[in-house]
């Protein structure tokens, strides 16, 4: 049997495994909001399909994003509508608002959480780590 000094097989272990922060991709990525301006109004085309990502309802991402805009917003299909001008940047900046806000958890900031009540108090809870958090409400 051969004998390795400690030094030694450390530098071996840290050179064969590669550094997770570098290597490591998120598994959840925030989808972009295809927006669009008809007149004044802007429009979301995959409001739907954004909220269907994050496992909420649209209605209240819709209630977030019209907070946020200082506007009043409505859904019709797939899509949301917006009184106002407002640019594709401007929307996603506000969804990923509503994503540290509604959607990652505080504590392993995992984006598998969902929405419970108890005792009338709305709470974030985590199925990754079972943290809970409670959120204040949208307004509008």
């Amino acid at each position: 049997m051969a004998e390795y000094d400690y030094d030694e097989l450390l530098n071996r272990a840290q050179n064969e495994v590669k550094d997770p922060e570098k290597t490591q991709k998120s598994r959840f990525e925030i989808p972009k909001a295809d927006v669009y301006k008809e007149g004044n109004v802007t429009i979301i085309n995959n409001l739907l399909t954004i909220a269907k990502k994050f496992n909420r309802d649209p209605d209240h991402l819709i209630k977030f994003l019209a907070d946020k805009l200082g506007t009043s917003g409505k859904k019709k299909d797939e899509k949301a509508s917006f009184k106002g001008s407002f640019s594709q940047n401007y929307i996603n900046n506000r969804i990923k608002e509503y994503t540290e806000t509604y959607l990652f958890c505080y504590e392993c900031k995992s984006p598998d959480t969902r929405f419970v009540k108890v005792d009338d108090v709305k709470m974030l809870k985590c199925d990754a780590c079972g943290a809970r958090k409670s959120l204040q409400s949208v307004t509008k």
